[in-house]
């Protein structure tokens, strides 16, 4: 067994962290390089080959993924007849002690939220377009450095996609097939996407799932998704995400990040029956079902400039036609901006109600 002390490749341990089925090693050479090391526990290998299968996957998905925002692997070595696998030493602490030591609360500044949001999403767009699912995403596997770096953790029970996957609706989009056809749940449970924990097939939606109920612990500090999230733009990214059917969420991680970048083209607003906040084109509350009049788009009036609804054809303030043309320029013409249309057979040059010369609309 691996103690502190121990010098494994010229490093000495000094730190060891035990987790459910794996302890990480950290240790320091002569010169002052860190590293640190990851091995399945050795009472889990003993009587559970799986792990160690999943170790092994790990270790191959791991040494092909190669993004700032994911742990870097170095290689594989052994040492006491155990494989380990060597990685870059992180200082800080993962979201699930970061939150628990640092932020009870959760993180409310909409700035430091983007970021965290934008670089888990990124390394998960990266090692979708590598063909690979991870399937774990939680706060525990989301690591933020001392010098705030963000880096995910832990594909142990990734799974790898492309060979065995069938595309649907586009190249992004895929959905799991394993060879074994093994369908049991792997993952954490307080995050997993319902067909995950139901043993179904996972797909891109799955990771967006998880990524959801992970960014609301981070927003909230709670795993409770009753508890509100304070920023409406984060709120409205965690409801699109955590959806039940996987067609109403977010299909790629792509959309999430153009969706947070751009909220300037995204509005919201509030129903009417529960105070729930929902997207503006929403026509159903999600909280409480009630009916939400979803805002019709407008158009400026052509003659007095007021706001009317797009498909107005006569302004209800002026009454002027709502038509590319002629409007009559006579402030005394008892309908006060009658046009013609400029393409049609019946264009004028004059008002057809007082007779008037009609100005040209820009």
């Amino acid at each position: 067994m691996i103690k502190t002390g121990d010098v494994i490749d010229g490093f000495k341990i000094s730190e060891i962290k035990n987790g459910g089925m794996a302890n990480v090693y950290k240790g320091m050479d002569k010169v002052g390089f860190k590293k640190a090391f990851k091995a399945v526990r050795p009472d889990k290998a003993a009587d559970n080959p799986e792990i160690c299968r999943y170790f092994l996957e790990e270790i191959k998905i791991m040494q092909g993924l190669n993004h700032p925002n994911i742990v870097k692997i170095d290689r594989v070595i052994i040492y006491q007849d155990q494989t380990l696998l060597e990685m870059e030493c992180l200082n800080g602490l993962d979201f699930k002690e970061y939150i628990k030591h640092k932020a009870s609360k959760g993180i409310t500044d909409k700035n430091e939220l983007k970021k965290i949001a934008l670089r888990v999403l990124r390394a998960l767009a990266y090692a979708h377009s590598c063909n690979y699912l991870h399937n774990d995403i939680k706060p525990s596997n989301i690591f933020r450095t001392l010098d705030g770096y963000i880096k995910l953790l832990d594909f142990g029970i990734a799974k790898v996609v492309g060979a065995h996957a069938e595309i649907i609706k586009g190249a992004e989009q895929v959905t799991l097939t394993t060879q074994t056809g093994d369908t049991s749940f792997k993952g954490s449970l307080a995050y997993a996407s319902p067909e995950q924990q139901a043993g179904k097939e996972l797909g891109i939606t799955s990771d967006i799932f998880s990524f959801g109920k992970t960014l609301h612990f981070i927003a909230t500090g709670s795993e409770d998704m009753d508890d509100d999230v304070s920023d409406e733009l984060f709120a409205e990214v965690v409801r699109k995400c955590t959806q039940q059917k996987r067609s109403d969420r977010f299909q790629t991680c792509k959309e999430v990040i153009d969706y947070i970048n751009n909220p300037q083209v995204h509005t919201f607003k509030t129903c009417p029956n529960c105070d729930f906040k929902v997207n503006a084109e929403t026509k159903f509350c999600p909280n409480c079902g009630t009916a939400i009049e979803v805002p019709r788009e407008t158009k400026k009036c052509i003659k007095c400039n007021s706001d009317i609804e797009l498909e107005i054809k006569n302004c209800p303030n002026c009454g002027a036609v709502q038509t590319e043309g002629m409007v009559c320029c006579n402030p005394n013409c008892s309908k006060n901006g009658i046009a013609r249309y400029k393409n049609s057979d019946y264009y004028g040059k004059y008002c057809t109600k007082c007779g008037k010369p009609m100005s040209e609309i820009e």
